[in-house]
């Protein structure tokens, strides 16, 4: 079987299509990670930087900005409709002339070895079958002293966007569905985990910072729920009828709404924040 196949085809599909609708929402929602991110790989004119599961580009294109003409930001991603968006985004953009993008899985792909001088992800590191194969492979991308830096969510429980939705779901149903197949949003989440991996792959001076920075999932409670409808409601009209789905819908809309104020309904959320350099 194909490494990462579950994961390909979902981000090929209705996942991958979800994000480009959503692509303004989720660029807002993340900005903050995307900002810590950058600062901590501090990143020079003329540097080769790798954006591992770049999505629609916002990194990468920020990136690009950063290294200028004399250098590059290569964002990686197995995604078509997210590529798509961010080859329009880095068209788009003054100054990103520096940004390509390949499809392509990180797990496996046949890098240049130590291509690159920096290596950044936002939230593109969760997903791999072979976690420690994967680190291998990206560690390979890197030259010798080349900087890791990246973000993965905390525990699923730090993370309202989740877990209010969820819990909303479970108090309606008294059960919830099946998680799909395959590793999650938060298979980082255990710090000794992530050191494990990342020292393994041949990284050393690695180095957590918890950070808590509130997602802002919608304008208005209606409008996040209109948002979470169009991501999970064909699952959920599978097996609930009209009715039912109605009392789930104003339940999250009342829950979402002690979240709302002037700047949208901001829910709670963490990240690790990990830097490392390649030995």
């Amino acid at each position: 079987m194909t490494a990462n196949a579950t994961t390909i085809t979902r981000w090929n599909a209705a996942e991958g299509e979800q994000w480009s609708r959503h692509q303004a929402r989720y660029d807002r929602m993340l900005a903050p990670y995307g900002g810590e991110l950058l600062a901590a790989a501090a990143l020079r004119r003329g540097e080769r930087v790798l954006d591992v599961g770049c999505g629609s580009g916002a990194t990468t294109v920020a990136a690009a900005r950063a290294v200028g003409g004399t250098g590059r930001a290569t964002g990686l991603d197995v995604s078509e409709p997210l590529l798509a968006a961010a080859r329009r985004r880095a068209e788009a953009t003054a100054g990103a002339e520096a940004a390509e993008f390949v499809t392509a899985d990180a797990q496996t792909f046949p890098f240049v070895p130590a291509g690159y001088d920096v290596l950044v992800s936002r939230f593109g590191l969760m997903l791999f079958d072979d976690p420690p194969a994967a680190f291998v492979n990206l560690a390979r991308a890197l030259r010798t002293g080349g900087r890791l830096a990246f973000v993965t969510w905390r525990d699923a429980a730090a993370n309202g966007w989740f877990t209010i939705p969820l819990e909303v779901l479970h108090a309606g149903l008294g059960t919830l569905p099946s998680a799909p197949e395959g590793p999650c949003a938060f298979s980082l989440a255990d710090p000794a985990r992530v050191v494990d991996l990342v020292e393994g792959a041949g990284f050393e001076r690695v180095r957590l910072e918890a950070v808590p920075q509130p997602v802002t999932v919608g304008d208005d409670p209606d409008d996040a729920v209109a948002f979470y409808d169009d991501a999970h409601g064909d699952a959920l009209r599978a097996i609930l009828d009209a009715p039912a789905l109605e009392v789930i819908r104003d339940r999250l809309t009342t829950e979402l709404a002690r979240w709302h104020d002037a700047e949208g309904v901001r829910v709670p959320a963490a990240a690790w924040l990990v830097t490392a350099q390649k030995r």
